[in-house]
C-alpha cells in the first residue's frame, strides 16, 4: 500500500508526479495506491490531484499491471483527470477497486469512464 500525505506532495512538479508514477507502474509488488487527504481530514479538505497532476501520474502509471486497488477519493480533479486514466484502465488487467468519489468528475467524466471499463475486470467502483 502506498499512501502519502497532501502536505509532503503539496508542492509536486509535473515531472515529479509522472516519476511517481513510473517507480508505482515498475514496482511488481505494489498492489495498492492511496492518495487521498491526509489521515483525520475534514469533510471540506480535498488532496491535491487536480487534472494537470492526473496527467503527469497516469502517463507514468499507464505500464502498471500490479495494482488491484486505486483510491483518489476526493481530490480535484475532473474530466480531465478522467481522460488522463483511460490508457491506463483499458490496458489493466489486475484493477479490481477503483475509488475516485468526491471529485469533479461530472456526467461526461462518469461517460469516459464507463467507456473504458466496459471490458475491465473491476469489481468495485466508486463514483
Amino acid at each position: 500500500l502506498l499512501t502519502t500525505a497532501v502536505d509532503v506532495v503539496s508542492e509536486w512538479t509535473e515531472e515529479a508526479w509522472e516519476s511517481l508514477g513510473r517507480d508505482v507502474a515498475g514496482n511488481e509488488y505494489l498492489r495498492e495506491i492511496k492518495l487521498t487527504p491526509t489521515a483525520g481530514y475534514n469533510d471540506g479538505d480535498t488532496g491535491v490531484l487536480n487534472d494537470q497532476n492526473m496527467t503527469s501520474l497516469f502517463r507514468g502509471l499507464t505500464r502498471s499491471d500490479s495494482l488491484r486497488e486505486i483510491n483518489l477519493r476526493q481530490n480535484v480533479f475532473g474530466v480531465g483527470g478522467i481522460q488522463a486514466m483511460v490508457p491506463f484502465l483499458q490496458a489493466s488487467n489486475n484493477l479490481r477497486s477503483l475509488e475516485i468519489n468526491r471529485n469533479n468528475i461530472k456526467s461526461e467524466g462518469f461517460r469516459l469512464l464507463w467507456r473504458a471499463l466496459l471490458d475491465s475486470p473491476i469489481e468495485t467502483l466508486w463514483c
